[in-house]
């Protein structure tokens, strides 16, 4: 498990130079299902995790790309085409759906019985909330993703904030540990 967190933060420091937004976009998936993983196998408590820090790793992998957009505008030979915006579409699709498993592997890690504090994940999940309204709204800006691709980016960042909920109580065990008789 170590090296999963150790190849995520060697990812993370990798993809931090410019790229296309469809790069980005499949960077941003391999982080994201790297994440979903890494909380996934969480889940038999066998070791102690930071949730809100691997929160935040992804989170910084998002504002990356939107620095990207915002820096890098010029280079790409970006035409405003129906294929241009049908590939990068099919791209951020696959994206956003990632992010649907991430946040299922986040409420799954809240709802079972944790030793973290549950105020830091809640933050961290709003801040990657906002990370994806703010790329997809760049994106969308910059004319980079059609409307359809629009309405991906509301569902994705709203099933991340349907996450919170599982992160919202004011105890840090939701869960029950069982004890041995």
């Amino acid at each position: 498990m170590r090296s999963i967190a150790a190849l995520s933060a060697l990812f993370a420091i990798a993809t931090s130079g410019l790229a296309a937004p469809s790069d980005d976009m499949r960077r941003l998936r391999t982080t994201c299902e790297h994440t979903a993983d890494l909380l996934n196998a969480s889940l038999n408590g066998v070791m102690p995790l930071n949730t809100s820090g691997i929160l935040q790793k992804f989170v910084w992998q998002i504002e990356t790309s939107t620095a990207n957009l915002n820096s890098n505008n010029t280079t790409w030979a970006h035409n405003a085409t129906t294929y241009n915006r049908i590939y990068l579409d099919a791209v951020y699709f696959n994206y956003t759906d990632c992010l649907g498993t991430l946040s299922e592997a986040c409420v799954r890690r809240g709802r079972c019985f944790h030793q973290e504090h549950n105020l830091p994940v809640y933050n961290a999940l709003q801040r990657t909330a906002t990370a994806v309204h703010a790329y997809g709204q760049k994106l969308a800006a910059g004319n980079y993703i059609s409307r359809n691709a629009t309405i991906r980016t509301i569902t994705a960042g709203s099933d991340i904030v349907n996450a919170e909920g599982a992160w919202s109580n004011n105890r840090n065990y939701p869960g029950k540990l069982k004890r041995e008789t």
